[in-house]
């Protein structure tokens, strides 16, 4: 049997689609967001988590969906997407356990509980 060759579109050339660029205050919104978990201190002292953000880059997806927001909503982006990518890197080293504790304090303030003073609620209620 031979093997089968698949072909992938060129979706962006199919697709007019204007590109709008990246925010003009991305980079801002970015480091006050990081600073903001450093700050919680959600990132800890690990510098494994650190540099896990400066290598993903995660709060420039918000400048990139929404390069027309103002400064608010763009930070507001910036948060909740950094707040993802955090809650993923907690719960990726926690046990089955641990980590749905941490899901659960999460969840709960934003449900309107009352937090339990962890580092995870304090972040989701701000």
């Amino acid at each position: 049997m031979s093997p089968r060759q698949y072909y992938v579109p060129n979706l962006p050339r199919m697709i007019d689609f204007p590109w709008s660029g990246i925010h003009t205050m991305t980079e801002q919104a970015t480091n006050e967001s990081v600073a903001w978990l450093d700050d919680l201190g959600i990132l800890g002292s690990q510098s494994e988590t650190k540099d896990f953000f400066d290598r993903t880059q995660a709060g420039i997806l918000g400048g990139y969906t929404y390069p027309y927001a103002n400064y608010n909503q763009l930070r507001a982006c910036t948060d909740f997407i950094n707040t993802i990518y955090v809650l993923d890197e907690i719960t990726d080293v926690q046990s089955g356990k641990n980590a749905r504790v941490t899901m659960v304090n999460h969840l709960d303030v934003l449900f309107g509980e009352v937090p339990d003073g962890s580092s995870i609620s304090q972040m989701s209620v701000e």
